[in-house]
C-alpha cells in the first residue's frame, strides 16, 4: 500500500482554520475514551514460503483508551494507549523447516489535540503527539521429518523474541458527534516509527513496518469542572 504522508500536515489544516471556534469545554475539563479500531500494518500474512524469517503484518482487531484534560476551550493534551490484535503468517523454508509468526504492537502516545468547533454536536478535531511503540512477537519452528518411518512433523515450543521499544510520531483526524458530556468520534491515526530496531536478528528477512495505520469508533465521556459561582455577602 502506498505510504500516506507525514501527520504535520494537520498542522497546516488549524493554521488555515478561518472560523473562529465557540467553546463548549471549559479550561479544566477531563475526559476520557475508549474505542475499538481496525489496524494495518504491511507484512506476511497467510502462508508463504521465505529463505529468512520475516515479520508478519496484515489487519487486525484493536482497541484504545485514553485520557486528557482542556487546557484552552479549543486546546486539550492527552495521552493514549493502543493495541494492534494479533498479526500470524506462516513460513516454509529450507531443511523442511516452517516458521510460525506472531506479533502484535502496543502503542503509547502523548497528543496534542485541537477542537475546531462548528456546533455544539459536531467537532473536527486534528490530532498530532509523539509515540512509543512496544513490539511483542513470538515464533515456533515445526521440522519435517520425511525421511523417518513413519514420517512425521516435530514442534518446537512457542518462544518468546526480545520485546523492542521504538519512538515515533503519530497523527490524524476525529469527528466528535454528541454532547458536552457524551460523544461518538470516528477515528483515524497513522503513526510512524522513526527510530531503527535495536535487534534486527528476530526477523533477517525483513523487519516489521514502520508505518501503522488506524481507524475506528471511540467513545467520550466529559466531565466539567464547576462554575464559580457568586461569593456570599459577607
Amino acid at each position: 500500500m502506498p505510504k500516506p504522508p507525514l501527520p504535520v500536515i494537520l498542522l497546516g489544516l488549524i493554521t488555515i482554520a478561518a472560523t473562529p471556534a465557540r467553546a463548549q469545554e471549559r479550561p479544566g475539563a477531563v475526559y476520557v475514551t475508549g474505542a475499538v479500531t481496525v489496524v494495518h500494518e504491511d507484512g506476511l500474512t497467510g502462508e508463504s514460503s521465505q529463505v529468512y524469517v520475516t515479520a508478519p503484518g496484515g489487519t487486525t482487531r484493536g482497541w484504545s483508551v485514553g485520557a486528557g484534560v482542556f487546557v484552552t476551550d479549543y486546546f486539550s493534551v492527552e495521552g493514549e494507549l493502543a493495541s494492534t490484535g494479533l498479526m500470524t503468517a506462516r513460513e516454509p523454508s529450507r531443511y523442511f523447516t516452517t516458521f510460525n509468526e506472531e506479533r502484535r504492537d502496543r502503542i503509547a502516545a502523548i497528543n496534542a489535540r485541537w477542537h475546531l468547533l462548528r456546533s455544539r454536536l459536531a467537532d473536527l478535531e486534528p490530532v498530532v503527539g509523539v509515540a512509543f511503540v512496544r513490539r511483542y512477537s513470538w515464533s515456533r519452528t515445526e521440522y519435517d521429518r520425511p525421511y523417518l518411518t513413519p514420517p512425521r512433523t516435530e514442534t518446537g515450543e512457542r518462544m518468546e523474541n526480545p520485546v523492542e521499544v521504538q519512538a515515533g510520531v503519530g497523527g490524524g483526524v476525529d469527528l466528535r458527534l454528541g454532547g458536552r458530556h457524551l460523544a461518538v468520534l470516528p477515528s483515524f491515526r497513522v503513526y510512524y516509527i522513526a527510530s531503527e530496531p535495536a535487534d534486527t536478528s528476530s526477523y533477517p528477512g525483513g523487519a516489521p513496518s514502520r508505518w501503522i495505520v488506524q481507524s475506528g469508533v471511540a467513545v467520550r465521556v466529559t466531565f466539567q469542572p464547576q462554575a464559580a459561582g457568586p461569593r456570599p455577602p459577607m
